[in-house]
């Protein structure tokens, strides 16, 4: 990993003024061929675009902790964090920029540009490679883009590279807001379909860590994803398990080590990591979670502290032998107010890894679809034993058809709440409607006690509570106005703030 500050500088040098007025380049203008003369060269401008990666992992986390109900300001929190948490927000406010995110748009449109310009093949790689180089790129474009979406109102889409580049002049061009995001992303997802290709950077880089490749946005994921936001399940299923279906059999099967990954031990990578950001302190490459979540107590800032509402969500859950809490996913935090402290301690340093995307969250979808589908008995089956009572002679049974594309592998799959020791969920005598918001309800709670403080959160909320909107299951808008006003000691004020769907994200 020690080459990766050198391509942060490689980076940087090819970036255009921020001083200069906004223009849209030609494509005549762009020339891959006076860039890009071997593997190393072309390796070397992704992984730029991945540094660039690195500079937000740190900001969507705390963005979605702070917009949902899973983080609120501690005792040294900055006026900034404050104003954020309380959707009070002043034009100053560094923790909204969006700079950061346009410059890997920026750049992810400039050097898809001039790679349409030179044949890949021409400087050692193979077509199958090509297209993947393509796609990774496509890809890390549409996922900023989905993320400002999640953030942000509206956002301006631009797919031509730019001579020049500033937010201020960014700010004139016309924006779209997110369903208009979403259905232009779905139309470049489709557009790479039959040629996503693979690459293996590692081996580019002549360096076989496998971290390189884990750094990237998996298309399947992302391309369900969207269809997941949209409301189209069926879509979205078939993609995360084409998903599980080409990675290796013992790959993504859910464990218990998934805490490992943030002690600066990968060593279940391979198993509950499908994406993230790799940092090293020796390489001055690091983000600010630990010093921001750890108590002052202990050397940290303490400027962002877990909820009570995430603290109880975890200690109402009962165990197999009925006793009260979550104990196993609770170490993911320090929760003592009887000393004052109140800590996330999921990055143990600020050279810790970052997931993307992690296997739970994986699965958590998946159910989500299913559970929308009307497949209310494999959805609960995924959330409480897992599916091993479906697999006889070596197929699945009726229940899980082959229509779903389920891999055989998940019959390995531990039940989400079994492999916690926790009770499994039952609903009786409740008709179907309203099975599924009960289950969808379940999966939302999962959500917060496995994803906390990984910047899931808000996208999931936003999601649930655009589509009950929209399907007129929460015509008021409760949803996410309950969910987040629950942090706040007098919560009425931010309730009827967030019936307004335009105050849902950020301006």
């Amino acid at each position: 990993m020690n080459n990766l500050k050198y391509l942060i500088f490689a980076l940087v040098i090819g970036l255009v003024s921020c001083e200069d007025y906004f223009e849209v380049d030609n494509k005549d203008s762009v020339n891959g061929g006076d860039y890009y003369k071997s593997r190393t060269e072309v390796a070397t401008a992704v992984m730029g675009i991945h540094s660039l990666v690195q500079n937000i992992a740190d900001n969507n986390i705390i963005l979605s902790s702070l917009l949902s109900e899973e983080g609120e300001p501690g005792v040294n929190a900055t006026n900034w964090i404050t104003e954020l948490n309380n959707r009070q927000i002043s034009e100053l406010n560094p923790l909204v920029d969006q700079t950061e995110y346009y410059k890997i748009i920026v750049n992810c449109n400039d050097l898809l540009a001039r790679l349409d310009t030179i044949d890949l093949k021409k400087v050692g790689y193979t077509k199958h490679e090509a297209e993947g180089i393509l796609t990774q790129v496509t890809t890390i474009r549409a996922w900023t883009y989905f993320t400002l979406s999640n953030f942000f109102n509206e956002v301006v889409y631009f797919k031509s590279p730019l001579v020049n580049f500033s937010m201020e002049n960014l700010n004139k061009l016309p924006r779209l807001n997110q369903d208009q995001v979403v259905q232009r992303l779905l139309d470049e997802m489709e557009s790479r379909k039959g040629k996503v290709g693979e690459v293996n950077w590692g081996k580019i880089l002549g360096d076989n860590d496998k971290l390189w490749n884990n750094m990237n946005v998996p298309y399947e994921v992302l391309y369900a994803d969207l269809n997941l936001f949209a409301n189209n399940y069926e879509e979205a299923l078939e993609l995360y398990m084409l998903f599980l279906n080409s990675t290796p059999s013992n790959d993504y099967l859910l464990n218990n080590s998934w805490f490992g990954i943030f002690n600066g031990s990968l060593s279940s990578a391979s198993i509950e990591v499908i994406a993230g950001m790799v940092y090293s302190a020796a390489d001055e490459q690091e983000h600010e979670l630990y010093d921001w979540f750890t108590s002052d107590k202990v050397g940290g800032l303490e400027y962002i502290i877990p909820t009570d509402t995430l603290y109880h969500t975890h200690e109402a859950q009962l165990t197999e032998v009925f006793s009260k809490g979550d104990y196993i996913r609770e170490m993911a935090y320090i929760w003592s107010p009887q000393y004052d402290i109140k800590e996330v301690r999921k990055y143990k340093t600020n050279d810790a890894f970052v997931p993307l995307y992690r296997a739970s969250e994986l699965y958590l979808k998946v159910m989500e679809c299913l559970n929308r589908m009307g497949k209310h008995e494999i959805a609960l089956a995924m959330l409480n034993k897992g599916l091993k009572p479906y697999w006889r002679n070596d197929n699945w049974l009726p229940t899980i058809s082959n229509e779903y594309f389920f891999p055989a592998k998940l019959k390995d799959v531990e039940g989400f709440r079994s492999r916690l020791n926790l009770k499994s969920i039952e609903f009786e005598n409740v008709d179907e409607s309203e099975l599924t918001l009960l289950i969808e309800d379940a999966l939302v709670d999962e959500n917060l006690m496995e994803l906390s403080f990984e910047g899931k959160r808000w996208e999931t909320l936003l999601r649930i509570a655009k589509r009950r909107k929209e399907l007129g299951e929460d015509p008021e808008g409760k949803f996410i106005a309950e969910k987040v006003s629950s942090k706040f000691e007098s919560p009425e004020a931010m309730k009827q703030k967030l019936l307004e769907p335009l105050n849902w994200r950020l301006n």
